[in-house]
């Protein structure tokens, strides 16, 4: 969940304080609700796409790309052409290659189950309800780091997140136990400390 948290601080970070809006499946599932949550209203949308190796996003308009991290190397794919344009938004290679290659087969045969004694080896792709929720913790670490945190509408997003954790738009890595906001006076105490760190803050992507 802590790739999300970043890609979600990314995506809030390129909207310029706009609406975005992702296409439609298991991006939407995983990204639009919060971004509906946290951004303004407003008819001028910037859009974003999945863009990466054998995608290409010459033929998009979108201003925002949602592109994977090299798992060895660590370093964002990054687009030719005019594409090079838009605002790269980091994924983990492992979720965008699921977003980009949905499983194409069902986990069963499309009449009746698997025959008995019979185990799948390629499990099937689990649905994104635990891809949901960004990692609180990571979505503000990379927030406060990112230059467009100095904007007056994106720290007051970031200063105000208390009632978003609350909706449960946000999951702690390790998914379980203790609430986000259990402790409303901790909560505080972090924001607090994250927000004053802006100022040092290196503006790093």
């Amino acid at each position: 969940m802590g790739g999300r948290g970043r890609a979600l601080a990314h995506l809030l970070a390129a909207s310029e304080g706009r609406p975005v809006t992702v296409p439609d499946g298991l991006i939407a599932q995983m990204f639009q609700r919060a971004l509906d949550a946290l951004l303004p209203a407003g008819p001028q949308a910037r859009p974003a796409a999945l863009a990466g190796p054998g995608r290409s996003a010459s033929d998009t308009d979108a201003d925002i790309l949602l592109v994977p991290v090299h798992p060895q190397t660590g370093e964002t794919w990054t687009p030719a052409g005019p594409a090079a344009s838009a605002y790269p938004v980091p994924l983990p290679f492992g979720v965008w290659l699921w977003l980009a290659s949905p499983e194409p087969h069902p986990p069963v045969p499309l009449s009746g189950g698997m025959p008995d004694g019979v185990l799948r080896d390629d499990p099937p792709t689990p649905h994104p309800g635990h891809l949901l929720r960004a990692d609180p913790g990571t979505f503000q670490d990379t927030l406060v780091r990112l230059p467009a945190v100095r904007s007056p509408w994106l720290r007051e997003i970031l200063e105000n997140l208390t009632p978003h954790l609350r909706a449960r738009l946000f999951q702690p890595v390790g998914g379980r136990g203790r609430h986000p906001v259990s402790d409303v006076e901790d909560q505080k105490s972090t924001m607090s400390r994250l927000t004053g760190s802006v100022s040092g803050s290196a503006g790093e992507r």
